[in-house]
């Protein structure tokens, strides 16, 4: 059986994990996926994000998101929802 990913975008504080985690809760096996717990695991060289969108923050975090993806097909193909 295949599971459904679902992507969330939006501000800071906007409740994309909130929003996430509510509706993979009504599933038998959710999986949600942060990008914030991603760049967490950057252990040197971490760019922050900025008002002025530095470079470096921008090129991180698509490397992120773009690593978040990644993992979505085998999640999805494992019967699990996943919320990124």
């Amino acid at each position: 059986m295949s599971g459904v990913i679902w992507v969330f975008s939006g501000s800071p504080g906007a409740g994309k994990s909130t929003v996430s985690a509510a509706l993979l809760g009504r599933f038998p096996f959710g999986l949600h996926l942060s990008i914030d717990d991603l760049r967490e695991q950057v252990v040197s060289g971490l760019a922050q994000p900025a008002l002025d969108h530095p470079p470096e923050a921008a090129r991180q975090f698509a490397l992120a998101r773009t690593s978040g993806g990644a993992d979505g097909p085998p999640v999805r193909a494992g019967g699990l929802c996943g919320g990124y």
